[in-house]
Order: structure tokens, then sequence, then C-alpha cells
């Protein structure tokens, strides 16, 4: 795992950072600091008791996510490919198929902007319907420009975006072929974005299905 110290100001570049595991945050990098992450891939990693599969952003943390691909890591509490409770831009990178309890793909509740990227393939699992937000748990602000939530699935809220915060999608974003596992029969309903109590949502140049 890698750690990044608040002072610390670090660039990673053409790396595979894979199978770690902590028992607290951030599987495969633990950032209090500011991060660059270029051409990169995290896969495999965990956070067994705790958040962050892939990458765990501390608060006031800056992380920025460029043409990088987080891909088939878990967090038993949120955020299986991120957590982030800083600054989190992706730009042109992927994060798929990462699993949590909340936000199978990304957790955000501090600032995201997912520009050019795309979250697929994630799964918000807590068991009995718990699990909300397999793409997107936003408690946050989260702004999508150009980037694609598809393929993602839940147990319970939201399988694409559950938002309990402020979402914005825009500039040809796309939310849409999300499903929601419901039911003793396992059948599957589509759950695209879900607002929940405080959650607010802007749409502007962007679909939802």
């Amino acid at each position: 795992m890698f750690k990044v110290e608040a002072t610390e100001q670090v660039s990673l570049s053409g790396l595979t950072i894979s199978n770690g595991s902590t028992t607290g945050l951030g599987g495969g990098i633990y950032n209090n600091g500011n991060l660059t992450i270029s051409a990169c891939t995290l896969s495999n990693n965990s956070a067994i008791y705790g958040d962050g599969g892939g990458i765990y952003n501390e608060f006031s943390a800056t992380l920025t996510v460029s043409n990088s691909t987080v891909s088939v890591n878990t967090a038993a509490n949120d955020g299986g490919g991120i957590y982030n409770y800083g600054k989190l831009t992706t730009t042109g990178s992927v994060v798929e198929k990462n699993r949590a309890f909340y936000g199978g793909g990304i957790w955000n509740g501090g600032s995201a902007t997912i520009s050019s990227s795309t979250v697929s393939s994630n799964l918000a699992y807590g068991g009995d319907s718990t699990g909300y937000g397999g793409g997107i748990y936003a408690a946050g602000n989260v702004s999508l420009i150009g980037s694609t939530v598809t393929g993602n699935n839940s147990d319970g809220l939201g399988a694409g975006i559950y938002d309990q915060g402020w979402v914005t999608i825009s500039s040809k974003s796309v939310v849409c072929n999300n499903f929601e596992l419901a039911g003793p029969y396992s059948t599957y309903h589509e759950d695209n974005l879900v607002i929940g109590y405080y959650g607010h949502v802007k749409i502007s140049g962007g679909s939802k299905c």
C-alpha cells in the first residue's frame, strides 16, 4: 500500500498497484496530500474492514486520476474503487468492477469532478437491500462531464447513482442501464438515479434513462 502524507506532493505514472490489503483505509493507496495518478492501474486491492478499496482520499487532500483504470477493488464499508473525502478529479479514466457497501465504484463526501470517464459494472451490496450507490454514492458535490455511468448494480437504492448531496450531469454524460437487485427471486429493475432526502440534481446537456 502506498501512503502519501499531508505535506507531500506525489506523482505516480505508468504503475500497476495490485493485491494491496489493509484492515483500515485505502487498500491500494492512502492519500493525505496532493497526489496525481497518470496511466496507472489499481486492481485487486482491498480495505478489509474499512473504506477505499483502491484509493482513500482524505479530508482536505487532493487526488487527480488521469488515463487510469481502477478495477476489481473491494471495501467492506464505502468506496470500493475510490473513497473521496477531499477533492477528486478523474479524466479519461475507468472505474469498473469494484465492490463496497455504499459506493461500489466511488463514494464521494467531498468534491468530485468526473470528466471523460466511465463508471461501470460496480456493485453496492450490503445484504437485505442495504447497499446504496452501485456506481457512485454522492454525499458531497459530484459533477459528471462527458462521462458514462452504466452497468452498475446494487441490492438497495441507486444502482447508478445515489444522490445525498449535489449531482450535476452535463456535457453529454449518460446515466443509463444500471439495475437494482430486488425481491426474493433475484429479479432486476432499472434504477439509474435515486435522489435522497438531502439530494439535489441538475441535468444540463446530459441524460438519465
